[in-house]
């Protein structure tokens, strides 16, 4: 049944979504696709949706049916290659990982492109941590996550938090990433023809709507080639038919290198951010179960 159900989302994804994510299509047309597909995977039935302000970014809370441990948060960063996306659109996700996490989940609506290109997520990302600090929140009950473009603010706003000398989070949680705005990996060309959400005329339209003015190669938005040193203990996903899959992998090589405790998790016969339809696929509700085991292990309450 599980193989049926696999390749019917994968047909209507690729029929659904992917013409539509790319030029001509325009941005505003993109995010109406997008949110109707993502609408698609039902949210965790008594899961609890709140809304809050932190340092002035909207923000959806997001609590299982049942008991969390009190004062472990998720800060999880939505995909969307920085120009669609939202915290309404992952619900099935958020919802999901906040009761296989044990905890609240905060979902920030940061600012997109091209309206703000870079700086402006990963300024509304950072803030949004330094807030939940300020509320009184111990950085070790604090995992940041993210996926796909999310996965790029998560290891940027991570790399920016030790930056400025603040605390780590307990860990960091990177799912299908795109760290290279480059598009210099050899999966950007050989699995192009086989996910069906990503092609290549979205990433022509996305890198420059985030990088605004400046070049790819540079490490805050292209955080695969930052200094890695001193990052908390991270999970990576990749997924073996992702355009993507060589950012994750070049990321473990070097986050290796600078000595990070790394874990990577491979699922060969998937696609690029396959998480998002957790509720239907069986894969996917087994990879956020991953991550919630990964997460009680290293969040301390």
């Amino acid at each position: 049944m599980q193989v049926l159900v696999a390749f019917l989302a994968r047909v209507w994804l690729r029929i659904a979504m992917r013409p539509f994510l790319g030029p001509p299509v325009p941005i505003p047309v993109q995010r109406l696709v997008y949110r109707a597909n993502t609408a698609l995977a039902r949210p965790l039935s008594g899961a609890v949706f709140d809304r809050t302000d932190l340092a002035g970014v909207s923000t959806e809370v997001v609590r299982p049916p049942e008991g969390w441990r009190e004062g472990a948060v998720v800060l999880y960063l939505h995909g969307g290659g920085f120009v669609v996306g939202s915290a309404r659109g992952y619900r099935s996700l958020t919802s999901r990982l906040a009761r296989s996490c044990g905890a609240e989940v905060y979902v920030p609506e940061y600012r997109l492109a091209p309206e703000n290109s870079f700086p402006a997520p990963v300024d509304d990302c950072f803030a949004a941590y330094r807030a939940l600090l300020e509320q009184g929140i111990e950085p070790r009950r604090i995992v940041i996550a993210g996926d796909s473009a999310g996965g790029n603010l998560a290891l940027a706003t991570t790399l920016e938090i030790g930056g400025m000398d603040l605390p780590l989070p307990a860990a960091l949680v990177l799912v299908c990433p795109w760290l290279d705005l480059t598009m210099s990996a050899e999966s950007n060309r050989v699995n192009s023809g086989s996910d069906p959400v990503l092609r290549a005329g979205w990433f022509k339209q996305t890198v420059p709507a985030y990088c605004g003015g400046m070049r790819s190669q540079d490490p805050r938005i292209s955080p695969l080639f930052a200094d890695l040193r001193n990052l908390p203990p991270t999970l990576l996903h990749v997924a073996g038919r992702d355009p993507l899959l060589d950012d994750g992998l070049r990321f473990v090589s070097r986050a290796e290198a600078a000595r990070v405790d790394v874990t990577v998790e491979r699922f060969d016969r998937l696609w690029h951010d396959f998480h998002c339809l957790a509720g239907l696929l069986d894969p996917a509700d087994l990879a956020i179960d991953s991550i919630g085991e990964f997460v009680k292990k290293r969040v301390i309450v």
